[in-house]
């Protein structure tokens, strides 16, 4: 089926071109706006007609109603969508062709391309659209064969976009012909609004013309959709008259001739020039015989009726007059009748249909409770008796709070009391009582006498007074080891809590902080204590315990501060983390340049150098890229964690014990699944230190923790690593 598709294939592709860009420019948004328009126009029809048809749906196939009735309103809704003889540019057919014409003809404002750009002869852009190519194509479609105007290419498109909504509907919904013809009868009983008197006919004509695309020519309610036609190929199709030799069973005697040879043109048109002369005659119109008939006048021979068949059509009177469809009516048609239409069952002064009503109507809107207690009165609900309260004469003494006068009646003697006091000279300045604003100014202040300095009189609520807050003036605080207080009272502005340029993270020792200074300053180079504390004879190391006396701080963050060497370490876990106990890494090369590259560098203190503190599953390079877990950037908030070398490593060792040689800051409830903020771990294996055996390059220096040994061994050994951070 050659539709919407085939027709934009033929266009081609618009390319800019040097000195030409703005009309190539404007030719491409033509090409983009025919397309675009297209396909929401055939998008917008299938959904228009299908949501009518799937309200009949709703009313045959769910409901089981031998009427569409109930789907009546929401088609005509969608039908007037197709067809608006009010021509206000709201129909879908008149927005594709307003949407071609604003981008593509060459009046419109902004357009800088011309019309032979559009058409190909002629044109001054090196890529036209060649429309003139489908001059043969449109034929199929109506056209004359000679496109030459936006308009005439519009009208083609359009054209073959009805046959693709054609096919759509048909496609989608089998019973379409028999569904629409239960919409048009339904439709037809919608009264249309006053001020739009057309509306409802209107909608009735958009569907018996996608009726006619569905059904065809043959008009017997089975779908065969016929788009345009492809004359010459021998089968008479779509609008064709006849093709070639077939002349799908016309003959002159057909025609309303009385004899001779009937052939056709090659524009696929009956050619009777060898027929007798014309013996058919009459003044019948399309209009005058029924749709699908096919008859003679004297000017025509074989024409098609036009007229609907409305056959049997039920009208049930109403409020509003409503118009009976033009066209055949078989007889069995009604305007509904009504057996209780007398007088006895309308109001007297109305005529419904001629009948003249009888019957006086009671009148009336009084409810019991809108009449006084005990008087009687008639109502559309017949007789009644009041029963509003008769409250005589009543008074209220105004107070802080509304008080609600009494619902009834009320004689006019009852009164809302007054009061001659009520004056601004009694009330309180700032307050306004029934409309009177104070003018009595009232102590006020809530301030006591340590609220006000010393020797200072004041008022308050209570009456006057003098002060009682001590004048401190200028203080001078000197910071100390102690909180010092603050003396209670009134300061100046003068005092002062003395300064010192000394307090410099280079003059406090590494470790500590104070007043907020984290130190930076190392302690003097010292030698530890072994910790071995067990004498073997005078002078051992037992017997002297010479060196200064460790000193661990776990600083909660998962890391270990050694406050005699200046060196913070990193602890070891049981989690399946970066930092777990029983990870391994290889130091490095084995062959010069016997570089230290292994994964000890390249897993783990790059994880611990560019990961979150706060997550350490997201990577980073800077703090501003843990914004959304919050903190800085590396283990701890350090980026600068390394691997010790052999003194340091061996610093931690503990001589005073084994398995491991090590003290219990670094080996403290280690548990399966304990992370370093909870616990402490060190296993009895060799850690790697970052110094190289001089006597073999390809080993490297490690400490032994089950002794506390140290020795060498290849660089591509697998061995825990514990990373440091800081020193010297």
């Amino acid at each position: 089926m050659k539709g919407v598709v085939g027709l934009l294939a033929v266009v081609g592709v618009v390319c800019s071109a040097s000195g030409v860009w703005a009309s190539a420019g404007s030719l491409n948004a033509c090409q983009g706006a025919v397309r675009m328009a297209t396909a929401t126009f055939v998008k917008g029809k299938v959904a228009a007609i299908g949501m009518c048809l799937q309200a009949v749906s709703t009313q045959v196939v769910k409901n089981n109603a031998g009427t569409a009735n109930g789907a009546a309103a929401v088609c005509v809704t969608q039908f007037r969508k197709l067809s608006d003889s009010r021509h206000l540019g709201r129909s879908l057919g008149e927005k594709l062709s307003a949407a071609i014409r604003r981008k593509c003809d060459p009046t419109q404002p902004g357009i800088t391309h011309t019309l032979a750009d559009i058409l190909g002869s002629g044109a001054g852009v090196p890529q036209p659209l060649d429309v003139e190519d489908l001059n043969a194509w449109c034929t199929h479609f109506g056209g004359d064969g000679a496109l030459g105007s936006v308009q005439e290419w519009s009208d083609c498109i359009s054209a073959s976009a009805e046959c693709s909504v054609a096919a759509a509907i048909a496609t989608q919904y089998p019973r379409a012909l028999e569904w629409l013809a239960l919409a048009r009868t339904a439709m037809q009983t919608v009264p249309p609004p006053a001020s739009d008197a057309a509306r409802t006919s209107d909608a009735v004509s958009g569907l018996d013309a996608v009726k006619a695309e569905i059904d065809g020519p043959n008009n017997d309610n089975i779908a065969s959709i016929q788009c345009g036609s492809s004359c010459g190929d021998g089968v008479r199709n779509g609008s064709e008259g006849c093709d070639g030799s077939d002349l799908s069973g016309a003959s002159c005697t057909s025609l309303g001739y009385a004899g001779g040879t009937l052939t056709c043109t090659a524009a696929c048109g009956f050619n009777t020039a060898s027929c007798d002369c014309r013996t058919a005659s009459g003044t019948a119109a399309t209009g005058d015989v029924l749709s699908g008939k096919s008859f003679s006048n004297a000017t025509s021979v074989g024409a098609l009726g036009t007229m609907p068949n409305n056959g049997a059509v039920t009208l049930t009177p109403g409020t509003a007059d409503q118009a009976i469809a033009a066209g055949y009516h078989n007889g069995s048609g009604k305007c509904v009748g009504d057996a209780d239409l007398v007088a006895a069952n309308i109001k007297s002064g109305v005529t419904v249909f001629g009948v003249n009503g009888s019957v006086i109507e009671a009148s009336g809107n009084a409810a019991t409770g809108d009449v006084l207690n005990g008087k009687t009165f008639s109502h559309t609900g017949g007789g009644a008796t009041g029963t509003m309260p008769d409250n005589g004469a009543v008074t209220l003494t105004p107070s802080t709070a509304d008080q609600s006068i009494a619902a009834g009646y009320h004689n006019g003697a009852g009164k809302c009391v007054g009061d001659a006091d009520l004056v601004a000279t009694n009330i309180k300045s700032g307050v306004n009582v029934f409309g009177v604003n104070g003018s009595v100014i009232e102590v006020s202040g809530n301030a006591a006498a340590g609220d006000v300095l010393s020797g200072k009189t004041f008022s308050n609520a209570g009456g006057p007074g003098t002060g009682a807050m001590v004048n401190n003036g200028a203080v001078t605080i000197t910071p100390g080891t102690m909180n010092q207080p603050i003396p209670q009272g009134y300061h100046n502005g003068a005092g002062t809590v003395t300064g010192d340029a000394n307090l410099t993270a280079a003059n406090i020792r590494s470790g500590a902080s104070i007043f907020g200074v984290a130190g930076s300053a190392q302690p003097g180079a010292q030698v530890l204590k072994t910790r071995q504390t067990t004498t073997y004879g005078p002078g051992s190391d037992g017997d002297l315990q010479k060196g200064l006396a460790v000193e661990y701080t776990d600083q909660g963050d998962g890391t270990i501060s050694d406050n005699r060497t200046g060196l913070m370490w990193e602890k070891k876990s049981d989690d399946g983390s970066i930092h777990d106990k029983d990870l391994t890494y290889t130091w490095g090369m084995t062959t010069s340049p016997y570089t230290m590259n292994g994964n000890m560098v390249t897993t783990f203190l790059a994880q611990l150098n560019n990961r979150c503190k706060n997550d350490e599953s997201i990577t980073c390079a800077a703090d501003a890229d843990c914004m959304v877990p919050g903190g800085p950037c590396g283990f701890a908030g350090y980026r600068d964690w390394r691997i010790p070398n052999i003194n340091e490593l061996d610093s931690i060792v503990d001589f005073s014990t084994d398995t491991p040689s090590i003290g219990s800051a670094f080996n403290n409830g280690c548990i399966p699944g304990c992370s370093v903020s909870s616990c402490s771990c060190t296993l009895t294996d060799a850690y790697w230190s970052s110094t190289t055996d001089k006597n073999d390059p390809s080993t490297a220096r490690y400490v032994l923790f089950i002794y506390g040994s140290v020795n060498s061994i290849t660089k591509a050994a697998g061995f825990r690593a514990r990373a440091v951070r800081g020193g010297s």
